[in-house]
């Protein structure tokens, strides 16, 4: 195992699994090993970063992504020109290519490697399913469906989240919407207020 920084100033991190990696002036990974990072080919200061269970990925100076970590799955095998929107978890990642296609490798088991219709602005993917706001604005989702996770509701939204089996979104009116599993209140009645979020 690779151990914690103790102090540093950070700009991104991101965890799954057993490993946590994080940008500084450089790139650190800690807890369980990961392969070697070629830290000169990544953006050092990028917020682009995510990792899944066994891997992480990041932003590159050649304007795409670079995978490091368990392969298993061909979690490493990122096409190219996919840099935007990245999000990872368990055995598999997405991110948006510059026209809005989005492009997902690894293990589509669980979440499924099917995106919702082209182009996207914003992609999140869970254990069991992945959500992504289309160019339009309306939620689309793909994946397990038992709970109902992956039917959002008809509207416009910001982003989207996936949790184990249930999804939620920020609508445009800074409302929220959840759906899916609810046994442990989860989903919920949201009443709140809408947020006062910068548009």
């Amino acid at each position: 195992q690779l151990a914690a920084p103790t102090s540093d100033a950070f700009t991104a991190i991101a965890a799954a699994g057993d490993a946590t990696c994080a940008v500084n002036n450089g790139m650190v990974c800690w807890g369980t090993t990961v392969a070697n990072i070629p830290a000169p080919t990544y953006l050092i200061g990028s917020g682009n970063l995510d990792a899944g269970t066994a891997h992480t990925c990041q932003s590159q100076t050649n304007g795409g992504l670079g995978c490091w970590g368990d392969n298993s799955f061909g979690q490493r095998a990122v096409a190219s020109g996919y840099q935007r929107g990245l999000d990872a978890d368990g055995d598999l990642a997405c991110a948006i290519g510059g026209n809005g296609t989005l492009s997902c490798w690894g293990d589509n088991t669980h979440a499924g490697a099917t995106p919702p219709g082209n182009p996207v602005r914003q992609v999140e993917i869970g254990q069991f399913n992945g959500c992504a706001v289309r160019g339009t604005g309306e939620a689309a989702c793909w994946g397990w469906n038992v709970n109902g996770q992956s039917t959002p509701p008809a509207g416009l939204f910001r982003s989207v989240s996936t949790g184990l089996n249930h999804s939620c979104g920020l609508r445009e009116d800074s409302t929220l919407a959840c759906w899916g599993y609810n046994a442990d209140g989860q989903v919920g009645a949201l009443s709140e207020p809408p947020l006062d979020l910068p548009t």
